[in-house]
């Protein structure tokens, strides 16, 4: 201990260049633990970001899907749309989630939680907030659908059910 407050207390020239080139050192193990880490800051940065915004508008990290293969399938089909169509599926998600709470089919809750969270992981891959907005267009909301291969057995639309036959 007394070696290193000898070292800190010098003031010798010889002493301020090796204090340097220790701090230069330190510092560049810094800058590459930060290289050799920056997809996982990324990810701490992004989560950090979307917690500040609204649940609807960011995906819940913890979330367990109700139908594990149909929820990763539906999650490739919307991640395979482009923005303007995933803003129509965003938009009908957001209106019937004013009514999710009243559904008692389990069926239709499920598939409802699991295709809404799915749209939400989507605008999160494309670092894009999802809109809270309720309006669409039923036909333009027909031909996503269809487009992505699912019937209207599995949606609410002009009183169909939320889910598959």
């Amino acid at each position: 201990m007394q070696k290193i407050t000898d070292f800190l207390r010098c003031e010798t020239g010889a002493v301020a260049v090796d204090g340097v080139v220790l701090i230069a050192g330190a510092t560049g193990l810094a800058m590459a633990a930060m290289a050799a880490y920056s997809d996982q800051l990324s990810l701490v940065s992004f989560n950090v970001g979307a917690g500040v915004q609204q649940r609807e508008t960011r995906p819940s990290y913890a979330y367990v899907p109700h139908d594990g293969l149909a929820y990763s399938a539906y999650t490739q089909m919307i991640l395979a749309l482009p923005t303007d169509d995933l803003g129509v599926l965003s938009a009908w998600a957001n209106s019937v989630r004013a009514t999710r709470d009243q559904m008692t089919d389990p069926a239709a809750i499920a598939f409802f939680d699991d295709f809404d969270n799915a749209i939400t992981i989507a605008h999160a891959r494309r670092y894009i907030s999802r809109d809270t907005g309720t309006e669409f267009s039923q036909d333009e909301f027909d031909r996503v659908a269809d487009a992505i291969g699912i019937g209207a057995g599995y949606y609410a639309g002009g009183g169909v059910n939320y889910y598959a036959d």
